[in-house]
């Protein structure tokens, strides 16, 4: 397997630091903002680029005290409080969800479209429970 690259690395820095951002990683590793989309969305494909991705979460996760369990518990909490009360805020529950999927990797390139549609279609029953939108 190739070596990683400096360019590679930057746009794995990158894409942590814009919350997965692809396009943008793409521009601040240093290729042309044209292609950045095409360019990113190859490059984040490469295993050693996943890697390198991996690696730099773990090493986030490592210093600032985060686990998956943590953090999906801490979500689960505001969840919580948000639907709480007489007029639950939608909002911060969508969110919340949103977050979760993407800790469990409902929004990962690699996951098939038909994963996140059934899990869509559960989330958005969870969170018209008890009221519809349309009122």
């Amino acid at each position: 397997m190739r070596k990683i690259s400096e360019q590679e690395i930057k746009f794995a820095e990158n894409f942590i630091k814009t919350g997965g951002n692809i396009a943008q990683a793409a521009i601040l590793a240093g290729y042309s903002k044209k292609n950045a989309s095409s360019s990113g969305n190859r490059v984040s494909r490469y295993p050693r680029v996943q890697a390198k991705i991996k690696e730099l979460q773990t090493q986030i996760k490592e210093n600032e005290g985060y686990s998956k369990p943590k953090m999906i518990r801490e979500l689960e909490e505001l969840i919580a409080k948000a639907n709480s009360g007489a007029y639950p805020n939608y909002a911060a529950v969508l969110k919340a969800k949103e977050m979760l999927c993407k800790i469990l990797g409902y929004f990962a390139p690699d996951t098939q479209v038909n994963n996140f549609v059934g899990s869509f279609v559960e989330l958005k029953k969870e969170v018209q429970k008890g009221e519809d939108f349309e009122q």
